[in-house]
């Protein structure tokens, strides 16, 4: 045991886990495939069952890839028999052009599962799957406000070697004679995560002692600086709730603009926003450009009074006939029988929005300054060949319609004269 103890990789292994999430956690689940880094972790938390007392278990995935699956297998349950050690086995069974993406999102599946909301999860990660992963990112065109790398705590999932130099992973497993065999995809040019470290092997590193590490360290500082940014977009933000206004971007403060935009699809709850649609939305703020991008099933509006979320489907028509009633989004409309809207009163009217605005109607919005999804949600009524607008109608106080919340009783007249009348009204509406 003290000759292992020695090793550099366990003195880093016993500090980590004295400290939190570690020393907290009710037990450990272990991602193991039978490659060296994932087998040498595992030996290592065995070896340092004194260190953390808590119950291990282990997930191996059959991912049904010919003799290496079987064989890893082997590897992986012989290791665990000999030590006492519980072990789940999986079967990866399915078919993805994305086999990789697809196998991984299994194992993420099974894991969360199997633990229970007191324990973590292990992966294998070391600094080299750091490394990779960063410059992927960079490729890809992350942001300064993206998730360029992996992380070394993210939820129940937990990284213990991601500081860890593969060289002291092979050291260990030389030193503590650790069973596992060579995965042939780490290797294999046709599939990505093989070309990928291909290139690493031959260029990013080979030229540049230390580099990995040097990453790692960049990133720190990095993501440092990123949580100090998004800590300030989120103190800032934290009073509006709704509609963000523009003029919490500034001009001066470009570099604050994407943490802003984060603290607003957050709100709205549309993180899923991809790259080029948050793109899109602050070259529209940098522009003034008024418009709207759907993003996941919502419509986000960069408008007049700020960003905002809303609705993607328009109200669907409706028919309103004399003496009866209709209800409008959260409104409900009343037609009074005998009263006339047109020079007709028998036929039905319809509410619908409208393709196109009149002029009195759009010179009434610009001069209200009444924010375009506002507008987009307001009705026109048709009867026969005729057709208003209902900012047209209700401008004049008239007895034809009458309206009411649909959580009240009483019913009120329409009249909208002001941009508050008009905010006020379709505000209720959605």
């Amino acid at each position: 045991m003290m000759l292992f103890m020695k090793t550099r990789l366990l003195k880093q292994f016993v500090y980590r886990l004295k400290t939190r999430p570690y020393a907290t956690a009710k037990g450990f689940w272990l991602a193991v495939s039978g490659g060296v880094d994932s087998m040498v972790m595992l030996d290592a938390m065995r070896r340092l069952r004194h260190v953390h007392g808590k119950p291990m278990n282990v997930l191996y995935v059959h991912h049904q890839t010919a003799d290496f699956a079987d064989l890893s297998e082997k590897v992986v349950a012989g290791y665990c028999q000999n030590h006492g050690i519980c072990l789940t086995t999986e079967h990866f069974n399915e078919s993805h052009e994305n086999f990789e993406f697809s196998a991984a999102e299994f194992r993420r599946n099974c894991l969360l599962e199997l633990a229970s909301p007191q324990e973590k999860i292990l992966l294998g990660h070391h600094q080299r799957d750091f490394a990779e992963t960063l410059m992927l990112s960079m490729l890809r065109g992350t942001g300064l406000h993206g998730n360029s790398g992996l992380q070394a705590e993210n939820g129940p999932f937990l990284r213990p070697m991601l500081h860890v130099n593969r060289e002291l992973i092979y050291e260990h497993a030389r030193m503590a004679d650790v069973p596992h065999v060579l995965d042939p995809t780490n290797r294999d040019q046709k599939q990505f995560r093989g070309s990928l470290r291909g290139l690493f092997n031959s260029a990013a590193f080979q030229y540049y002692n230390g580099g990995e590490s040097a990453l790692y360290d960049w990133h720190s500082s990095y993501s440092t600086l990123k949580h100090q940014l998004q800590k300030t977009a989120t103190e800032r933000c934290s009073q509006f709730k709704g509609t963000f206004p523009i003029g919490l971007f500034k001009r001066d403060e470009l570099y604050l603009w994407p943490f802003l935009l984060n603290c607003f699809l957050e709100c709205a709850g549309l993180k899923i926003a991809g790259k080029r649609q948050r793109a899109r939305i602050i070259q529209m703020i940098e522009n003034k450009r008024y418009g709207y991008i759907d993003v996941g099933g919502k419509r986000v509006w960069v408008d007049l009074d700020g960003l905002a979320c809303v609705d993607v489907a328009p109200l669907p028509e409706r028919t309103l006939l004399s003496g009866h009633q209709c209800v409008w989004g959260s409104w409900l409309f009343e037609r009074i029988e005998g009263e006339r809207l047109f020079d007709f009163s028998n036929e039905p009217i319809t509410l619908r929005v409208p393709e196109r605005l009149d002029k009195r109607v759009r010179e009434f919005f610009r001069k209200h300054m009444v924010p375009h999804r506002f507008r987009k949600a307001l009705p026109t009524f048709i009867q026969g060949n005729k057709e208003r607008h209902i900012v047209s109608i209700m401008q004049k106080p008239q007895n034809a319609i009458v309206w009411r919340r649909l959580d009240r009783n009483q019913c009120k007249r329409i009249q909208l004269v002001t941009r508050e009348d008009i905010i006020s009204f379709v505000t209720m509406l959605s």
